[in-house]
């Protein structure tokens, strides 16, 4: 299963070495951070919308001194309460900044492994290209995309 859909026909994106593309031929290069930018010329409002490299930069200082450290934890354990029967979880942050919650939750579930959990697949999003450009840098097992949480690329669950 496709982790993202195409912003301009919804179709599914397939992963290839250095893009993701549609049947229609909607071709998304990969950056070279990993990540993809899926938010498309017409949907932004501003030059850069979102969180400046300053404000990302800023609160991931914040952030890794563990102040929310307490509450990503309380999301893990509420987590594995409902997911003890799943051998795979799939996250997905939409408006993942620069990913330090849905890593944290992440290894979080990692470390317990309790219940039937083998893996945690994770993926996010953000309109800022900086956050995601952070994020996709720092946590390269998890998948990620510059889009607008008003319009997620993400395909539909059937």
């Amino acid at each position: 299963m496709s982790t993202w859909s195409c912003p301009s026909c919804q179709q599914a994106l397939c992963e290839t070495d250095m893009s993701w593309l549609c049947a229609s031929g909607h071709t998304f290069d990969k950056a070279k951070e990993g990540y993809v930018n899926l938010l498309l010329a017409q949907s932004k409002r501003s030059k850069s919308p979102g969180d400046s490299k300053e404000m990302i930069v800023a609160r991931r200082e914040f952030l890794q001194r563990g102040f929310y450290q307490p509450l990503a934890k309380k999301i893990a354990e509420l987590i594995q309460t409902y997911a003890l029967q799943k051998p795979v979880v799939k996250m997905f942050d939409a408006g993942c900044g620069e990913g330090y919650y849905l890593n944290s939750i992440k290894q979080s579930l990692l470390a317990s492994r309790s219940g039937m959990i083998e893996s945690v697949a994770s993926s996010g999003c953000d309109i800022s290209k900086a956050g995601v450009q952070k994020a996709a840098k720092s946590y390269s097992d998890s998948q990620f995309c510059v889009a607008s949480t008003f319009n997620l690329p993400l395909p539909d669950a059937n």
